[in-house]
Order: C-alpha cells, then structure tokens, then sequence
C-alpha cells in the first residue's frame, strides 16, 4: 500500500516559559479532508498561548482545553482541497509555561486525511 502522506516529521521545543510543537507533513496526492489535533498536556501549568499553520486559508484552527490538556485542532474549510504534491506544510502549536520547562514526550497528535476517492488514513504519535 503506498502511503498517502509519504512524511509526517514532529519537533518540540521548550524553555521555562514557553514551549512550541510543530508538525511537517509532506503529502503526495490531494487531499479533500484533514484533520490535525495536538493534545499538550498541563502538568506543568502549560497555558495556550497560539498556533499557527502554512496552509494558506485552506484550514481554520481552534482550540479548548480541559483540567489535564490543551488541544490544538485544525480542520480542512468546507470546499477546500490540499494540494499536496510536492508541498511540505507545517502546523504548530505554542503554549506558555511558569518557570518550569515541559517534559513533551508524553504530548500526542493524530492526523486525519481523506482523499477523493474516499480512502482516509490516520496516523498518531507522540511528540
């Protein structure tokens, strides 16, 4: 089976007071649905502070959080398509700290594509 995202790459950076996690995602064939969650956990006090993305208005982005974690989300604008052949895009997602650096391994992300001929594809990791 050929994958229909040939890369996802994560990174994480913290300090005391401020922390990042991004995503790369290289794509090989257009998508018609993505879907992209962070989950940050807050055991350390982590606080949203924003997030970000390159795929130039095809994606709108939220965010919520609860007692243990803050999600990142973005989600495809209906009637948009990714156009992924030959385009790496990023998201990432900042959060800030009180003084004490964040532990990011056990901060996860999980991926929904679909593509036209309505095959979908989920991938998961840990930062």
């Amino acid at each position: 089976m050929i994958s229909l995202i040939a890369t996802v790459n994560v990174s994480s950076s913290t300090s005391g007071y401020f922390g990042s996690e991004t995503i790369d995602i290289s794509c090989s064939v257009t998508l018609t649905n993505i879907t992209i969650q962070i989950f940050v956990q807050t055991t350390v006090g982590a606080t949203y502070n924003a997030m970000s993305d390159s795929f130039s208005g095809v994606v709108a982005y939220s965010y919520s959080t609860t007692a243990s974690q803050i999600i990142y989300t973005w989600t495809i604008v209906s009637g948009q398509t990714v156009a992924c052949v030959s385009t790496t895009y990023d998201v990432k997602a900042q959060f800030t700290l009180i003084g004490t650096a964040q532990v990011t391994s056990a901060d996860t992300y999980i991926i929904t594509t679909t593509t036209s001929g309505g095959v979908t594809t989920v991938f998961t990791g840990h930062f």
